[in-house]
């Protein structure tokens, strides 16, 4: 099993004057061998997998309600 030694998330939020707001989100996760048995696609499955969960989870928290009712993409 691989280990995951980084996991960093970058959250920005900007308002124009036309009162739109953006988003920016933001992850990255870095992995390193634990034994002989990781081999670069299990690696990149992981870190794949940690940055999925990561986005999710910052996109409930920080994208604003009316912008996610519009997008069910995931």
């Amino acid at each position: 099993m691989s280990i995951v030694s980084e996991i960093r998330l970058t959250v920005s939020k900007t308002v124009n004057l036309g009162n739109y707001e953006n988003v920016k989100i933001e992850a990255t996760v870095v992995v390193g061998r634990d034994s002989d048995d990781d081999t670069p696609e299990k690696l990149r499955a992981q870190a794949l997998d940690e940055v999925d969960a990561i986005l999710a989870e910052a996109r409930k928290d920080h994208v604003p309600k009316r912008r996610l009712r519009g997008s069910e993409e995931g």
